[in-house]
C-alpha cells in the first residue's frame, strides 16, 4: 500500500512524527517506510558503557549501544554511518553503582572509564562523515570523580582513538560540541582542539582537570588563531579546575554568542564576562543563564540592566543550590525586562517554611507586582515565569512539592493570577542543580 504514494510524501509523515515508538512501528511496517525510519532512527546515537559483571543486578542500561554493538551493526549496513548526525559517548553511566554502604563509602569499586581501553571507536568514527554534534558525557556525581581521576584521560587516551577524535574535532562538518569530564594537560591543549572547527557554533564544557600546575598554565598564544564563531557557549569550572577565563582573549571571538551559560565561582572572571559578552558585542544576546552566587547580585544588575536597554534578552535561566538564597538575591534584581518572555529560578527546594519565610522576611519581592503590572498594560512579553524545583532522594530533608507549590503561589500571586507562574519538579539529585544541567 505504502508503495502508491511518493517517496518525498512517505518521508514527510515520518518526519512528523514525534513519538520514536511510532518511528520504530514505520520501520517494521514494511521496506519503503523502513528507508524513511531508518534516518531519524540513527540520526541521534548513543555508545554507552559495557555493563561490568561485577555491577549491580538492578542497574538499567541507557539507551543506546555498545561499541562493540554499533560496530557490528555498521559492519552489516555501511549505510548507516552517513545517517548518525549526533552522536553521543557515555563515558561512565549506568554500568556503575553511585551507591554509598552504611560506612558512607562507596559500594562498588570505582575504575577508570571503559572508553580508555576501548578498540573500536577508532575505527567507528572515521565513518561518520555527516556528524555535525559529538558529546562526551561523564553521567555520575561530581564528587564521585572530585579531582577528574576517573574521567576521560587525553593524554592516556590510545593513539588511534586521540587521533580519530581530534579529526572529529577538527572537522569542517561539526557544528557542536559537548564534553562533561576531561583530563587534557593545558588549557592551551584544550582550546587546540577546536581551533580549527571553522563552523563550530555551540560549544559546552563542564568537569575539565588539567595536570599541568596552575601557575603554568598559559593563555591561548596571541599570534595563533581560532577558527570557531561560538553562538552557543557554556561553560562550568564548580567542580573543576577553572575554564572560563581562557576563553577571555583576543583571538577567540565570542561577539556572535547569542546564547549564554556561565556557572563558575570566580567573581573576576565573571565580571570580564559581563563586558565582554553582554556589553561590548554587535550581536543580540537572547538567552543568559548564570549560577548565583551571594556576591553577583551587582553583576546580574548590570547585565539586566544591559538587556533592559537593549530589547532583545528572551530568557534568563538563575541556578543556586538553595532556593529560599536564590530568592533573596533576587529581590533587587531588575526582572521587568519588557523583552523577557521566559524566567527560571532553579534550585533545590527550601529545607522547610521557616526557611523561606526567613530569607523573604523584610524583602518586598517587588518583581512579583512590577512583572504582573506590566503583563496586565500589555508591556511586558513574559509567558512563564517557572521555578524549577530540585528534591533529594530522600524527601524527608526538604518540603514536599505539594507545600512547595503553596508557599510560592502566596509570594507570587501577581505572577499566579496572570497565569504565567508555573512550578515543577526533579527528584533524585542531592547536589543541586548544576549537576542536571551539566
Amino acid at each position: 500500500m505504502t508503495a502508491r504514494f511518493p517517496q518525498e510524501l512517505l518521508e514527510l509523515v515520518v518526519d512528523k512524527l514525534a513519538s520514536m515508538q511510532d518511528i520504530k512501528a514505520c520501520a517494521l511496517a514494511g521496506r519503503v517506510l523502513l528507508r524513511c525510519a531508518r534516518t531519524h532512527l540513527f540520526r541521534k546515537t548513543r555508545i554507552v558503557p559495557p555493563v561490568h559483571s561485577s555491577s549491580s543486578s538492578d542497574l538499567v542500561q541507557e539507551r543506546g549501544a555498545t561499541s562493540t554493538e554499533l560496530k557490528q551493526c555498521l559492519a552489516s549496513r555501511p549505510g548507516i554511518a552517513r545517517m548518525i548526525q549526533h552522536l553521543e559517548i557515555v563515558t561512565v553511566g549506568a554500568e556503575t553503582s553511585f551507591q554509598y554502604d552504611e560506612d558512607g563509602q562507596y559500594l562498588e569499586e570505582r575504575q577508570i572509564p571503559w572508553i580508555m581501553a576501548d578498540e573500536h571507536l577508532a575505527t567507528i568514527l572515521p565513518l561518520l562523515c555527516s556528524l555535525e554534534h559529538i558529546a562526551l558525557i561523564e553521567n555520575a556525581p561530581a564528587e564521585w570523580n572530585s579531582i577528574g581521576q576517573y574521567s576521560l584521560d587525553w593524554t592516556a587516551l590510545g593513539e588511534p582513538l586521540r587521533h580519530a577524535l581530534t579529526a572529529i574535532f577538527a572537522s569542517r562538518s561539526l557544528r557542536s560540541v559537548h564534553i562533561r569530564g576531561l583530563v587534557i594537560q593545558s588549557p592551551v591543549g584544550l582550546l587546540a582542539l577546536f581551533s580549527e572547527a571553522t563552523c563550530l557554533v555551540a560549544l559546552s564544557l563542564s568537569r575539565i582537570h588539567y595536570t599541568q600546575h596552575w601557575d603554568q598554565r598559559d593563555p591561548w598564544p596571541p599570534a595563533a588563531t581560532w577558527a570557531p564563531k561560538i553562538e552557543t557557549l557554556r561553560l562550568a569550572d564548580l567542580d573543576s579546575d577553572v575554564t572560563c577565563r581562557y576563553f577571555l582573549h583576543s583571538q577567540i571571538d565570542l561577539s556572535r554568542i547569542t546564547s549564554f551559560t556561565l556557572a563558575t565561582e570566580n567573581p573576576e572572571w565573571r565580571s570580564e564576562f559581563v563586558d565582554v559578552v553582554a556589553c561590548q558585542r554587535p550581536a543580540p544576546l537572547t538567552h543568559l543563564a548564570l549560577w548565583v552566587m551571594r556576591n553577583d547580585v551587582s553583576q546580574m544588575s548590570t547585565w539586566l540592566s544591559y538587556a533592559h536597554t537593549t530589547g532583545h534578552l528572551r530568557s534568563l535561566h538563575l541556578f543556586a543550590i538553595d532556593l529560599d538564597g536564590l530568592m533573596l538575591r533576587c529581590t533587587s534584581l531588575p526582572l521587568t525586562v519588557p523583552s523577557l518572555e521566559l524566567i527560571i529560578l532553579e534550585a533545590m527546594a527550601p529545607p522547610s517554611a521557616a526557611a523561606w519565610t526567613e530569607a523573604l522576611e523584610g524583602h518586598s519581592w517587588t518583581a512579583d507586582l512590577n512583572i504582573s503590572t506590566l503583563i496586565e498594560v500589555g508591556s511586558s512579553r513574559l509567558q512563564r515565569f517557572e521555578f524549577r524545583l530540585h528534591f533529594p532522594a530522600q524527601e524527608s530533608q526538604c518540603l514536599s512539592f505539594a507545600k512547595c507549590t503553596t508557599l510560592i503561589r502566596h509570594s507570587l500571586r501577581g505572577l499566579h493570577q496572570a497565569g504565567v507562574l508555573y512550578i515543577v519538579q526533579s527528584r533524585g539529585n542531592d547536589k543541586g542543580p548544576h549537576d542536571d544541567w551539566e
